[in-house]
């Protein structure tokens, strides 16, 4: 997993406790078990949050 900033880590803790956040890994993991290529790759996932400070974030567009 990618190294988070600090202010990052608390709220993404946050949201990895929630149970739709558990049931979509959960699916998107035997998705790639099952050899399905699923894009971020699961290295990258959380690599956005790596580059840019929480402070910075002026809007999310969720598509």
């Amino acid at each position: 997993m990618t190294t988070l900033k600090p202010q990052w880590q608390k709220i993404i803790a946050h949201v990895q406790q929630q149970d739709y956040f558990k049931k979509l890994t959960s699916e998107v993991n035997k998705q790639r078990s099952s050899g399905e290529v699923i894009f971020p790759l699961e290295e990258d996932v959380f690599s956005a949050f790596a580059s840019v400070d929480l402070s910075d974030v002026k809007v999310v567009i969720l598509y």
